[in-house]
C-alpha cells in the first residue's frame, strides 16, 4: 500500500502532469517521470523484502514455519518470489508496448526483436516462480547419465562442478542475453537509458556468478565453517545470507533493465494516442446504464 501511494504521489507531483491541459478523455504521462517512479517503488519493495526476511527468518522473531516461508527470499513460491516473476512480466510487457509503438518507424526486423525480447521476459517470469531452469537442468543430467552410462556431467570436468542448469542451459541464456545487448545497445543509448540496462545486466552476472558458487562441491562445507567462525547461532545463516545477496541482485538487476525500457518506450511512443473502441466501432455510455450509475 505504501508503495502504491509512493507512486501515486510521485506520478501527481510530476509537472507534466500538473500543467497539462485536459484534451477530452485524454492522459498525459512523462514516461521519464514515470520510469524514475517505477525505480523508486521497485526499490522499496526489494528493501521491504530484505527487512522481511531478516526478521522472519534470521532473527527467529517468528516460530510460524509457514510465515517465513512467505518472506524467504530463498524459496520459491514466496513473496519476493512473486515480485521477482511479475515485475519481469512487466518487462516483457514494456518490450511488446515497444514493438507496437515502433511499428510505424522502425523496420519489421526491429518490431520482431523487441516481441522475441518480450518473449524471452515473460519466460523469465514464468521461470522464476516455477523453477523451469532448475527443473529442466536435471531432467537434462539425469537423462544423459541414463542412456550413457556415466556419473552425473558436474562430476567429471572442473566446468561441470555446480548445478546441471548452469552446464547445459546458462550457455544458451548468455547468447540470448548477449544477443539483446547488442540488439538493444543503440536504442537505449539514444533513450539515455543504457547505463540502467548495463548496471541491471550487472547484478544478473554477478548474481549468477554466486548462484554457480552456492552449487560448488564443498560449498555447503564452506559456509558452515564461516558461520562458525563468525560465531553465528545457526551456521547456515551464511548460505542464507548468500541466497539473500543473489535473488535481491537478480530483482535489482530486471528492475534497472525494465527503467531502461520505460524510457526508450517513452522515446518511440511520445505523442502516440490509444483509442479504444468496441466492436469495431467507438461505442458511448449513456447515464441511466448500470456501470455509468
Amino acid at each position: 500500500m505504501a508503495a502504491l501511494l509512493l507512486l501515486l504521489n510521485v506520478m501527481e507531483n510530476t509537472p507534466s502532469m500538473q500543467n497539462a491541459q485536459p484534451r477530452g478523455s485524454e492522459l498525459e504521462l512523462d514516461m521519464r517521470k514515470v520510469a524514475m517512479a517505477v525505480l523508486k517503488v521497485a526499490l522499496l519493495l526489494e528493501l521491504l523484502f530484505v527487512v522481511g526476511d531478516l526478521v522472519f527468518n534470521s532473527m527467529d522473531l517468528c516460530d510460524d514455519l509457514s510465515i517465513r516461508r512467505i518472506w524467504n527470499i530463498a524459496r520459491e513460491q514466496s513473496l519476493p518470489t512473486w515480485f521477482s516473476s511479475f515485475q519481469a512480466q512487466l518487462v516483457g510487457l514494456t518490450a511488446l508496448l515497444i514493438a507496437m509503438a515502433a511499428k510505424r518507424q522502425a523496420t519489421k526486423k526491429a518490431c520482431w526483436a523487441w516481441i522475441g525480447i518480450a518473449l524471452f521476459f515473460f519466460y523469465v517470469g514464468l521461470d522464476d516462480f516455477v523453477e523451469l531452469h532448475e527443473r529442466l537442468g536435471g531432467v537434462v543430467d539425469r537423462s544423459i547419465t541414463q542412456f550413457s552410462g556415466t556419473a552425473p556431467a558436474k562430476h567429471q570436468s572442473i566446468f561441470k562442478q555446480s548445478y546441471s542448469w548452469h552446464t547445459y542451459l546458462a550457455p544458451l541464456y548468455s547468447i540470448v542475453v548477449a544477443a539483446i545487448a547488442l540488439f538493444s545497445w543503440k536504442p537505449l543509448k539514444k533513450a539515455g537509458a543504457l547505463l540502467y540496462f548495463l548496471l541491471g545486466l550487472t547484478c544478473w552476472a554477478t548474481s549468477q556468478a554466486l548462484d554457480y558458487l552456492e552449487g560448488l562441491r564443498g560449498a555447503r562445507d564452506a559456509y558452515i565453517a564461516i558461520g562458525n567462525a563468525l560465531h553465528f547461532s545457526h551456521p547456515s545463516y551464511v548460505s542464507h545470507l548468500s541466497k539473500l545477496v543473489e535473488e535481491v541482485l537478480e530483482m535489482l538487476g530486471t528492475t534497472l533493465i525494465w527503467v531502461a525500457f520505460l524510457h526508450y518506450l517513452g522515446l518511440v511512443a511520445q505523442g502516440k494516442t490509444i483509442r479504444i473502441a468496441y466492436d469495431g466501432k467507438p461505442q458511448t455510455l449513456n447515464n441511466d446504464d448500470p456501470i455509468v450509475s
